[in-house]
């Protein structure tokens, strides 16, 4: 699956660099010559893709009918509760790790590595979300603005590789304001997210399970 992502992966950022751009542009009170000369570089660069995108298109169904050949021979004997919650408190583990070295580090790749982890608690969250809709429905939302954040981040990172050193000196600083408020905020958000794995993965099996089933007297016995 990931691969078939890959097999899009040009066109969609191509397309988000330019509307990264655009972005910082609009908070310019005007753009000079020079940036939208940069603009028109990127929209062609966008339409004008190395690889075709129906070839790119092509080869992601194909991709992902692999996948679904393979997800068929799975056995759903591993799909227990017990290995989804562990899997759910693992991803946890992992995203607090990650998420704590990338924030210290500051480093546009330790943040995109932190993205993946929070990819994966994401879809935990979607897995779990009828164990108690109205409480998991919030907690995936803040995962997924989460998710936007770093996202929006990496697209800052990827956009400044493909500029010059005229372009850097006119957007670096727009480009390391917006940064700097995405990490705060993704800060926060992931302080409250990873703050106790073992506590939410308890809970979520608390929410799933519910309560045992009462004992009842048999036929003859007293209550």
């Amino acid at each position: 699956i990931r691969d078939a992502g890959r097999a899009l992966g040009e066109a969609r950022d191509a397309e988000v660099r330019v509307e990264t751009l655009d972005g910082l542009l609009a908070e310019l009170p005007a753009v000079p010559e020079s940036l939208q000369t940069l603009r028109a570089r990127l929209v062609a660069a966008r339409d004008t893709p190395e690889t075709p995108p129906e070839h790119a298109a092509a080869e992601a169904r194909r991709l992902y009918a692999q996948a679904l050949d393979l997800a068929s021979s799975w056995s759903g004997d591993t799909l227990t509760l017990d290995a989804l919650i562990s899997g759910f408190e693992r991803a946890l583990r992992d995203g607090r790790r990650e998420g704590r070295a990338a924030v210290m580090s500051g480093d546009p790749e330790r943040l995109h590595e932190w993205r993946k982890q929070v990819k994966h608690h994401t879809h935990h969250l979607r897995l779990f979300r009828l164990a108690w809709p109205e409480l998991m429905a919030p907690r995936q939302e803040e995962a997924e603005a989460l998710g936007t954040a770093l996202g929006d981040h990496h697209d800052l990172h990827t956009l400044r590789a493909q500029l010059n050193e005229d372009e850097r000196a006119l957007l670096d600083p727009l480009i390391h304001a917006r940064a700097a408020r995405l990490e705060a905020k993704a800060r926060q958000l992931g302080a409250r997210l990873f703050a106790d794995p073992k506590g939410a993965a308890r809970q979520v099996r608390a929410w799933w399970t519910g309560w045992p089933e009462p004992k009842r007297p048999k036929d003859g016995e007293q209550g």
